[in-house]
């Protein structure tokens, strides 16, 4: 999922070859229809204008999220329940997207935190540890 990320992220190429057209990876990640008041949907691309990220998400906590501007890409394979499958778009926006603010010096190699959480009771924010270094 994450080779796929960067296909994309690198507007379709892969180790210099054009893999896939840059106006079809344009297009399929543009906000085709509105989902939301800070969502869209391409082709099977949810966008979210407002912090430039792009992201595909499947069932049980699968992700993966793009943010062109941050040079950034997240893979999240998971097997979650239905109910909490939500969990790593709160987790990528609450830890990994607010850390990369404009503020961020990336020559100080800033190291964000890892937390991991019981997918069977994972609802708020306590139940979220650290996983220390």
């Amino acid at each position: 999922m994450a080779k796929f990320g960067f296909l994309y992220i690198n507007k379709g190429f892969w180790e210099s070859k054009q893999i896939v057209s840059s106006q079809w990876v344009e297009r399929s990640t543009s906000t085709i229809t509105r989902a939301g008041l800070d969502t869209g949907y391409g082709y099977q691309w949810w966008t979210t204008p407002s912090n430039n990220v792009i992201s595909v998400r499947g069932l049980y906590g699968q992700f993966i999220f793009i943010s062109p501007e941050r040079d950034l890409v997240v893979s999240v394979t998971a097997n979650l329940n239905q109910d909490v499958s939500d969990v790593p778009l709160t987790l990528f926006n609450k830890y990994i997207l607010s850390s990369m603010t404009e503020n961020f010096d990336e020559t100080k190699n800033t190291i964000l935190p890892i937390y991991c959480c019981n997918p069977l009771n994972c609802y708020s924010d306590s139940h979220f540890k650290k996983v220390e270094e």
